[in-house]
């Protein structure tokens, strides 16, 4: 009787192993796929953070149109001035690249592209203002600005001992999506001016994004 009884449980265990086990199968093999599916999520967003950079498109230069007034020749990219006598006169060049930096300055891109069409210089500035235009958009935080600029020609590493690069503008500002434009069209970390590099002034003022963005960049560039 006792064996007969230990066969009968045993199989009735059995029975139980055989629907349970299929079950067990699939709830494993669901878990698995969800869990490689959240990895892989995971994984990915963190790429994306990783390489996060300018990802808008660029836009074509826009191209000069000739006029009377410009006599079909783009303004040099220099400092201009409306009084006369001066060796850099030019009312002409002044009132474009004046309009251009106050464009810069607001923000206008269509303004700016007009500017642009009719002769200004995406280098060019005035006296009275005196900072070139992707300067301008560097300091006032003109992402935007800054990208047409560049787009157009605007030398990224355009300045000098002592006002520094777009870059270190920016960096010492706190405008981390300028930054991010700059680096990624080219801007040098590695320049050194007068009170440091651009991760020198973004760290002074507690800048810690923009002092990540700039290590990174400047482990790759500088030696």
């Amino acid at each position: 009787m006792g064996n007969l009884r230990e066969r009968r449980e045993l199989g009735k265990i059995m029975s139980i192993r055989k629907k349970v086990e299929p079950i067990l199968a699939t709830l494993v093999t669901v878990f698995a796929v969800l869990g490689f599916t959240f990895s892989c999520t995971v994984n990915s967003s963190s790429s994306k953070r990783a390489q996060q950079g300018d990802n808008k498109p660029r836009e074509t230069p826009i191209p000069l149109q000739p006029t009377e007034a410009n006599k079909g020749k783009r303004c040099a990219p220099r400092v201009y001035t409306d009084v006369g006598g001066d060796e850099d006169y030019n009312p002409f060049c002044y009132k474009l690249q004046r309009r251009l930096v106050n464009a810069v300055h607001e923000g206008n891109l269509d303004e700016m592209r007009e500017a642009l069409k009719e002769g200004a210089n995406p280098d060019g500035s005035i006296y009275s203002f005196y900072y070139p235009p992707l300067f301008t958009a560097a300091d006032g935080g003109q992402s935007d600005a800054a990208r047409l600029l560049l787009d157009n020609g605007s030398n990224v590493n355009q300045g000098d001992f002592i006002n520094g690069t777009p870059l270190i503008v920016a960096a010492g500002k706190g405008y981390a999506e300028v930054v991010k434009v700059l680096l990624d069209r080219g801007a040098d970390p590695c320049v050194h001016v007068d009170g440091g590099t651009a991760e020198d002034f973004a760290r002074k003022q507690g800048h810690k994004e923009i002092v990540e963005l700039l290590k990174t960049s400047k482990s790759a560039k500088c030696k």
